[in-house]
């Protein structure tokens, strides 16, 4: 049963149902099965004709689904353009709503870390195949190969890359 261009499933509660909008969360869903009267139990499938219209233009005076998404992006948007913090923290891809950032933040930096300012690491192993220009200036390789046994240290290092 498609409400709004989604395809709501039919098969379940009709307040479960309603969450799979954008903008509806259980409490919404609750609330607007309570004022059209849809039973808690009552299937999606089973409500009568007369209260999915009712429904529909309950769900149509509503900001849902991309004019929701557009709104909440205008909104950092704003905040980022006259520079308030929580514009700043969502630059940075951190959390924006107070919360410590110092030590407790890792799941926000490891998700946006890529996101943000490209990938900090590669993705891809080195393959031989791969052409890497060689080093001919006989000092510099003296000391290039001395330093091989460190950790981050190779020839690749003094290539200019």
């Amino acid at each position: 049963m498609f409400l709004l261009g989604v395809n709501v499933p039919d098969g379940k509660l009709a307040r479960v149902a309603l969450t799979h909008i954008y903008g509806i969360g259980a409490s919404q869903a609750d609330a607007i099965c309570a004022r059209l009267a849809i039973h808690r139990h009552c299937l999606l499938r089973d409500v009568p004709e007369d209260t999915l219209n009712r429904l529909s233009a309950e769900l149509n005076a509503r900001l849902l689904e991309s004019d929701l998404k557009r709104e909440v992006r205008r909104r950092i948007e704003a905040e980022v353009a006259i520079g308030s913090q929580r514009g700043h923290m969502h630059e940075r891809g951190l959390p924006t709503k107070g919360q410590r950032t110092q030590t407790n933040a890792r799941t926000a930096k490891r998700r946006n870390a890529g996101r943000l300012q490209g990938r900090l690491y590669s993705t891809s192993a080195y393959h031989p195949s791969t052409p890497y220009p060689t080093l001919t200036d006989g000092v510099t390789e003296r000391w290039a190969s001395s330093l091989e046994g460190l950790v981050g240290f190779g020839k690749r290092l003094f290539l200019g890359r």
